[in-house]
């Protein structure tokens, strides 16, 4: 097993992927993200990250939510740089909808939209509910 990586399992329509910084599921029309509390991303882990979303996506588009919702995480400069742009996932990636219910999230969020300009659409939300809405609009044929 890579280093990182904790394990795989398949739950029907859910496909689950979880490392030591986050967990990843494939569910029936986007990707979920949840990064675990006080995780710090560097580049490494993002390269990593990258690597299980492609899996999970086995080559279709999805939209993604990353659910901030009571997370406190930490990316570094150059692991935010590598998700926005990293092409490989940005063909892959639809749209992307994070939700977050704090400001120091909330501020992260906007940076991230702002400095790192990924290419797909992009929301902040403050209800999981509300993002999956928006991402539906999204969701490959």
């Amino acid at each position: 097993m890579e280093k990182g990586l904790t394990n795989s399992i398949n739950l029907g329509t859910i496909l689950k992927t979880e490392s030591d910084y986050a967990i990843f599921e494939r569910r029936e029309n986007y990707i979920y993200i949840r990064y675990k509390d006080f995780s710090r991303v560097d580049l490494a882990a993002a390269k990593m990250h990258a690597g299980i979303i492609l899996d999970l996506c086995d080559g279709k588009k999805y939209p993604f939510i990353l659910d901030g919702l009571n997370v406190q995480a930490n990316f570094s400069h150059d692991a935010r740089e590598f998700i926005s742009k990293y092409e490989p996932v940005a063909k892959i990636r639809s749209a992307q909808a994070i939700v977050v219910n704090n400001t120091t999230t909330r501020l992260l969020a906007n940076y991230y939209y702002k400095f790192h300009k990924p290419k797909n659409p992009i929301k902040i939300f403050s209800k999981f509910e509300d993002a999956v809405d928006w991402v539906k609009q999204y969701e490959s044929e």
